[in-house]
């Protein structure tokens, strides 16, 4: 492989036309799921000299999410009969739950409202939490993407978690 000054690196190759210069070109490219990235290694060997010459791109690992994050989690429309148990304590009209999470080596963890709140983070952002401890009475279950995942709890319904990354 030949090296032209650019920092880049790599040889040259044409295929379909397409002059593609080894290494550089295809590990630039942004693949955001796992089965598009399996898809393309699969792809490679069809095209002759192509499956040793190209390096794909692997998702960013969830660990570049680790930080601290101010955090809200909110109910939308808790039963009449539990307005006052699904808003923190002297809350007055303000239903949402503040708190400050930690997201390490791919777990996210928080306490609020006496609970300690435990799940995972992957390498799209997305979270999925449904370990409390204690252990609510009723179901809860957090999921989707960290600035704005779907709660779904028993005793207060549909609301929202939203993480905000704090500045360093």
């Amino acid at each position: 492989m030949s090296d032209d000054g650019d920092g880049a690196g790599g040889e040259e190759r044409t295929y379909f036309g397409l002059t593609i210069k080894a290494l550089t070109l295809i590990s630039s490219i942004v693949v955001g799921a796992g089965a598009l990235v399996a898809n393309i290694k699969n792809l490679l060997p069809l095209i002759p000299g192509l499956g040793s010459f190209v390096e794909t791109y692997e998702a960013p690992a969830c660990e570049t999410y680790d930080g601290f994050y101010d955090g809200t989690r909110v109910y939308q429309n808790p039963a009449a009969d539990r307005i006052a148990s699904c808003k923190p304590p002297h809350a007055n009209n303000d239903a949402t739950y503040k708190f400050v999470a930690e997201i390490k080596q791919c777990k996210v963890t928080f306490d609020s409202d006496r609970r300690k709140w435990s799940g995972t983070i992957d390498a799209n952002g997305h979270i999925s939490m449904a370990d409390f401890d204690p252990p609510p009475v009723h179901d809860l279950f957090v999921s989707g993407l960290l600035t704005n995942a779907r709660v779904e709890s028993g005793y207060c319904g549909p609301g929202t978690l939203k993480l905000e990354k704090r500045s360093p």
